[in-house]
């Protein structure tokens, strides 16, 4: 039997024996569905009305843990995991598992946490080029940077009141 789920990004998605096809187009037998696995060229050809829909817990408490984090960057993921957890319908967290939890943390509430803040620098150098370019000032519009002294590596934040 198929089930009809929706991706991250929003996409109709099909799960058949726990293998995921994404809606490809439109043809004479139907709708012609590809693996979501970009080596695998597997095709599948249904007709609309022999889909259900299927409500995936995980990928539900996970979205919607996504966009909380890109939207409240400030909390801890942990937290914004629980909080899902909490508002989530009760049959959706009976079925998760510490594995689930775990996949939720690991490749989607981090990767989504770390796009908010800077790579962190390889070298001294790129360390002294970052904060160049970085205008770091305090909270009254004071630069906070005193000393960035690539040749000794020595980086000093104050400022002049100080």
């Amino acid at each position: 039997m198929f089930t009809k789920a929706t991706s991250e990004r929003g996409r109709d998605l099909i799960v058949y024996q726990r293998y995921t096809f994404y809606k490809e187009k439109h043809v004479n037998e139907g709708v012609k569905w590809r693996c979501t696995h970009r080596s695998c060229f597997s095709k599948l050809y249904l007709d609309e009305c022999s889909i259900e829909p299927l409500n995936l817990p995980r990928k539900m408490i996970s979205n919607s843990a996504k966009r909380k984090v890109a939207d409240q960057s400030i909390y801890r993921p942990l937290k914004i995991i629980r909080e899902e957890i909490v508002n989530s319908p009760v049959e959706l967290t009976q079925q998760l598992n510490s594995n689930d939890i775990n996949r939720i943390r690991n490749n989607i509430i981090y990767h989504e946490h770390r796009k908010n803040y800077p790579i962190l620098p390889k070298s001294f150098n790129d360390t002294h080029d970052t904060i160049k370019r970085l205008k770091i000032k305090t909270n009254i519009d004071e630069n906070f940077l005193l000393d960035n002294n690539s040749e000794k590596n020595i980086i000093i934040f104050s400022n002049k009141k100080n």
